[in-house]
């Protein structure tokens, strides 16, 4: 993958890891802060404009090494061993099957810990109650933990 892509990408993450690794942020502006980063890399990954200049930049390396112009492989219709990507055109075949991919990976890789989509496991009273009888000689207050239970759950559901 080009260098521009990785520089572009890296670029949204540098801040977010910087700001991740520090003690002054709590859990609650680390998971806003790493879903503004998602959206825009979901923007990015989406603009047109964004993979021309990767495309372009991945063939002027190429003609400078003296490489042959970008050909995606013969394709077949009964492909089992590698990736068999319909497309019309060189540019739409390697966006398929090198860029794209190329960007979910890294997007699940350093935003997979945070993925939004995983909702937290529903609280029945009798889960809440095996919960307390283990933890309870560890609870500072296990009389009011019912309470701050319903704290935490009315935060995390603003």
């Amino acid at each position: 993958m080009c260098f521009t892509t990785v520089h572009h990408y890296f670029g949204y993450f540098s801040g977010l890891s910087k700001k991740l690794q520090g003690s002054s942020i709590d859990i609650i502006q680390a998971y806003d802060l790493v879903e503004n980063v998602k959206e825009l890399v979901d923007q990015a990954r989406n603009d047109e404009s964004i993979y021309d200049k990767v495309f372009d930049r991945a063939t002027q390396m190429g003609n400078s090494a003296n490489l042959p112009s970008l050909q995606p492989p013969r394709q077949c219709s009964c492909q089992t061993q590698r990736s068999n990507v319909p497309s019309t055109c060189p540019k739409a075949y390697f966006k398929r099957a090198l860029y794209l991919p190329f960007v979910d990976a890294m997007v699940t890789q350093i935003l997979g810990p945070f993925a939004s989509s995983q909702e937290p496991p529903s609280l029945t009273e009798e889960s809440v109650d095996t919960i307390l009888s283990y933890y309870r000689p560890d609870l500072p207050s296990p009389t009011t933990f019912h309470q701050e239970l319903a704290l935490w759950q009315q935060l995390w559901n603003r």
